[in-house]
C-alpha cells in the first residue's frame, strides 16, 4: 500500500501509513522501507527521518544499495 501511495505522488499519505505500521508493532520488510524512503526524500520530513533511521538500526534492517537507487531519485 505504501508503494502504491508513492507511486500516486501521496507521499503524506505513504509516511503516516508508514507510522502507522510503527505504532501497531508491524515491522517493515526492505519494499516496504524503501518505498518509505522514497516518500521521506520527496517531503524531507525531519521527524520521520529520524524514524525511519531508528527504525532501520533497531531492527537491523538491511536495504541494499541497488533497492535504495531503483526509487530514490
Amino acid at each position: 500500500m505504501i508503494s502504491c501511495y508513492v507511486l500516486k505522488g501521496r507521499y503524506r499519505e505513504a509516511l503516516d501509513l508508514f507510522d502507522e505500521m510503527l505504532v501497531s508493532g508491524v515491522l517493515p520488510d526492505e519494499i516496504t522501507m524503501v518505498s518509505s524512503v522514497s516518500a521521506w526524500a520527496k517531503l524531507r520530513d525531519l521527524e520521520m527521518e529520524k524514524k525511519l533511521h531508528l527504525c532501520i538500526e533497531e531492527n537491523k534492517l538491511r536495504i541494499s544499495g541497488s533497492s535504495l537507487n531503483c526509487y530514490v531519485d
